[in-house]
């Protein structure tokens, strides 16, 4: 009976300590089931500052991809105008020529009086004198004729130019 005894207190024991075990497993159980569950919301939250972060680097870069276009624009926007100002002087420059040639030409006449083609054909000493000056001031009237042209054109160029660069 002792040995009976003996196997029921074990059994007991036993049975306590499976009892404990089963508890302690069960908690173990729980404990990995709430860390499981921490670890899936930790991910989605993991997850989206992930997202988050690959969203402002996609951001950041289509805004430096913006700014880049920009400064390129703003450099050709630069050049256009420092084109146009050279344009505009050199136009300028050219237009105060062909007033200074236009303004000699018409000292000349007031000075002098307009030269009469006739005159000049009878103030020849030869014939051949007298077409070769028919021919000069015929040269001549359509050069200034072309400077007249030529300066306006320049002029209306140049009123071109300034609206561009305004507009620039």
């Amino acid at each position: 009976i002792p040995v009976f005894f003996f196997f029921i207190i074990e059994f007991f024991a036993q049975s306590e300590d499976i009892s404990q075990k089963k508890s302690e497993l069960s908690s173990i159980k729980t404990e990995i089931n709430n860390l499981e569950k921490e670890l899936a919301s930790k991910s989605v939250a993991e997850k989206k500052s992930f997202e988050a972060v690959e969203n402002l680097n996609k951001q950041n870069f289509l805004i430096n991809k913006v700014l880049g276009q920009l400064r390129t624009e703003i450099n050709k926007k630069e050049n256009e105008i420092k084109i146009v100002e050279r344009k505009i002087k050199q136009t300028e420059s050219e237009i105060k020529v062909l007033q200074d040639n236009y303004a000699k030409y018409v000292t000349a006449i007031y000075k002098k009086g307009q030269y009469n083609e006739l005159e000049s054909l009878f103030d020849a000493a030869s014939l051949q004198q007298a077409v070769m000056r028919t021919y000069y001031l015929q040269v001549f009237a359509k050069q200034r004729e072309k400077d007249l042209t030529k300066l306006k054109d320049k002029k209306s160029e140049l009123d071109e130019s300034k609206a561009l660069l305004k507009k620039e």
